[in-house]
């Protein structure tokens, strides 16, 4: 996340999202809790829906209508930032940059505009555990003072 802030406030358009449909093909390998997982949107993102031909990893014909228009979305959204370095299109559903107020696209059927993703994990991973090693640094550095006497 700091990344893309640092990023965005040097003028880098950043488009940042999270993938929350639970593939029908998930039913028969995942547990329910399961909703969407590291890599579930590459499918979506090749057309996987549409791909007949088991042998590829990417392929599931059991997609209902709705994974399919999610498909066709995503494949949109994708070459038009290829082409234009924009996702936003005609006909798109709205997908603002990421900025301080942390917006971000939840790609599913029924695509929205999200806010400070899992704000509160985050914050462990950006303020409470670098001030946690800090803490510890500055506590070695002591024990090491004494140790010198």
């Amino acid at each position: 996340m700091n990344f893309s802030i640092g990023l965005q406030d040097s003028g880098v358009p950043i488009f940042f999202y999270e993938f929350q449909h639970r593939p029908s093909s998930f039913a028969k390998i995942k547990p329910e809790w399961v909703r969407a997982d590291h890599g579930a949107e590459l499918a979506f993102m090749f057309g996987g829906p549409f791909l007949m031909d088991e042998s590829s990893l990417l392929a599931f014909p059991e997609a209902t209508e709705e994974e399919q228009q999610l498909s066709l979305t995503m494949m949109a959204q994708w070459t038009q930032f290829a082409r234009t370095g924009d996702p936003n299109g005609e006909g798109l559903p709205l997908w603002p940059s990421y900025n301080k107020l942390g917006q971000y696209l939840e790609i599913s059927p029924t695509p929205r505009v999200g806010h400070k993703l899992r704000e509160a994990r985050m914050h462990f991973w950006t303020e409470t555990l670098p001030a946690k090693i800090q803490q510890w640094q500055q506590t070695q550095k002591g024990r090491k003072a004494l140790g010198e006497l």
